[in-house]
C-alpha cells in the first residue's frame, strides 16, 4: 500500500499578520509573530496528545516514551503560572504495560470537574501471530495529574481466549462527567473489525461493557470521539466496504452511549485502495453544537486533507474544503478545534519531502469557504486543544515533543 505525497516541492512561506503570540498571557494588544515553545519531552518520546481543564488554567500532554526497549505513558503539566511543563509523571503502574504506535497514542482528557484521564493500549504477544494482542488500560488522577491511581481495564473481553486486539482508540469526557473510551475491536471475527465505545459513570473507578458502533470497517484507521455541549456524541472512522471505497463515516448517541444512530458518510471521496491507509479522522463540536470534522484522503486527483462542518448533528455535512490547496504539498494529518462556526482552528502536519512542517489553519471568512495557514514549527505528528480562550498545540520534533500556547482577546479569528 503506497499513499501518494509529491516530494522535491517547495512549501510557500505563509506569515499570517494578527497572530498572538504564543506565550501564555502574551497581552492583550500582541504585535509580534514570534512563537514561543515549550519543551515537554527532550527525547525518547512519541507523538503526544493534549487537553485543557475546563478552566483553561493547565495543560496536559501524554505520550508513550521508549527506553530499553520497553514502553511507558508518561503526562506532563502546566499550569497558567508556571514557567515550564512538569517533570513527566508515569502514568502506568505496571512497568512496560504500554505499547508506542503512531496511530494508537496515549489519549489524555480532563474532566469538568478537574480529575485528569489517560487511555493506552498495550501489547499481547502471540506465540504463531504476526500481530501481538492488545487491550485497552485507563488511569485516572483526582490531584491533577500529579499521581495516578492503578490501571484498569476498559475492554470486558479482556483475559478471555483467544487474546484479540483493541486499539486505535480515542478518549472523550462529557459536560456531566461521563467518560467515553472508543476504538478498534477484533473479538467477534464476523463482524470484526467493530467500532466500539464503551461508557464510566463513576470517575473512571470502572467501564461498563462496550457497546458495538459500526461493523467491519477499516482495520487500522484511527477513531475519533467528542462529546456536544449538549450530551450527544459523536464517533467517526473510516469505513471499508467490499468495494474499499475508503470514505469517513459518523454515528452519534443521544442517550448517553447506549445506543448509536445508523453511521452516515461524511462525504464521498471516491478513494480506492485495497490496503489499510493508516489514517483517522479528527472530530470537535462547538457551542452552538455544530460538528467539525477534518480527514485525509489519497485519491490521486485530490489527495490531502479535507475539512467540513455538519449544522444538523451529523446528519449532512457541507461541501468539503480542500486545506492544501494552493500548497505544493500534501498535509497527511490534522486535529481539529472549534468554538463555533466561523472560529475554528486545526493544527496540521506537510511535508515539502525535505522536512516536516506544523501549520495551524483557520478560516478567512466568515463561512469558512477559505483557509489561512500559518507554519509554526518543524514536526510531525500534532495535537490540538482548546478551552474558553485558549488553544494549545504539542507535536513531536524528532523523539522529542513541544507545545506551544495561545490566548484570544475574541475568539472570532477574522484576522486569519
Amino acid at each position: 500500500m503506497r499513499i501518494h505525497i509529491p516530494t522535491k516541492r517547495r512549501l510557500p512561506a505563509v506569515l499570517i499578520a494578527g497572530l498572538m503570540c504564543f506565550e501564555w498571557g502574551c497581552g492583550s494588544t500582541p504585535h509580534s509573530d514570534q512563537i514561543k515553545t515549550f519543551t515537554v519531552a527532550a527525547s525518547n518520546a512519541s507523538n503526544p496528545t493534549i487537553a485543557l481543564d475546563k478552566k483553561a488554567e493547565t495543560i496536559y500532554v501524554a505520550w508513550i516514551g521508549t527506553a530499553e526497549q520497553t514502553h511507558q505513558v508518561y503526562l506532563a503539566r502546566k499550569s497558567k503560572n508556571e514557567e515550564q511543563f512538569s517533570a513527566p509523571v508515569q502514568v502506568n503502574d505496571i512497568a512496560g504495560d504500554a505499547s508506542a504506535h503512531s496511530e494508537a497514542p496515549a489519549q489524555v482528557a480532563a474532566g469538568p470537574e478537574g480529575n485528569v484521564y489517560v487511555l493506552w493500549h498495550n501489547e499481547i504477544p502471540i506465540e504463531g501471530r504476526r500481530f501481538p494482542a492488545s487491550d485497552l488500560r485507563f488511569a485516572r488522577s483526582i490531584d491533577g495529574g500529579k499521581t495516578f491511581s492503578p490501571a484498569i481495564f476498559v475492554n470486558d473481553d479482556h483475559g478471555q481466549l483467544p487474546q484479540t486486539s483493541h486499539g486505535f482508540h480515542s478518549l472523550a469526557v462529557g459536560p456531566d462527567s461521563a467518560i467515553y473510551a472508543c476504538w478498534l475491536d477484533s473479538r467477534n471475527k464476523e463482524i470484526a473489525p467493530a467500532v466500539m465505545v464503551a461508557r464510566s459513570i463513576d470517575g473512571g473507578r470502572s467501564f461498563e461493557p462496550g457497546v458495538v458502533v459500526a461493523q467491519k470497517i477499516c482495520p487500522c484507521c484511527r477513531t475519533a470521539v467528542t462529546v456536544d455541549a449538549s450530551g450527544i456524541l459523536y464517533v467517526a472512522y473510516r469505513n471499508a466496504p467490499p468495494d474499499n471505497v475508503r470514505n469517513m463515516a459518523i454515528a452519534r448517541s443521544e442517550d448517553r452511549g447506549k445506543t448509536f444512530s445508523t453511521p452516515g458518510q461524511i462525504h464521498n471521496d471516491g478513494w480506492v485502495i485495497d490496503g489499510c491507509p493508516h489514517n483517522g479522522p479528527a472530530l470537535d463540536t462547538d457551542a452552538a453544537g455544530n460538528v467539525h470534522v477534518a480527514w485525509y484522503t489519497g485519491k490521486e486527483e485530490g489527495y490531502g486533507v479535507y475539512y467540513a462542518i455538519s449544522k444538523n448533528r451529523g446528519e449532512q455535512f457541507t461541501a468539503p474544503i480542500h486545506l492544501n490547496a494552493g500548497m505544493e504539498a500534501s498535509p497527511m494529518r490534522a486535529t481539529i478545534a472549534a468554538w463555533s462556526e466561523s472560529a475554528v482552528l486545526l493544527a496540521c502536519e506537510a511535508t515539502d519531502g525535505t522536512g516536516s512542517q506544523i501549520y495551524l489553519l483557520g478560516p478567512e471568512v466568515a463561512n469558512a469557504s477559505q483557509m489561512k495557514k500559518q507554519s509554526i514549527a518543524s514536526g510531525v505528528y500534532p495535537a490540538v486543544a482548546r478551552q474558553s480562550n485558549l488553544i494549545a498545540v504539542a507535536w513531536l520534533d524528532g523523539d522529542a515533543i513541544q507545545a506551544a500556547v495561545k490566548r484570544f482577546d475574541q475568539i472570532t479569528l477574522s484576522s486569519f
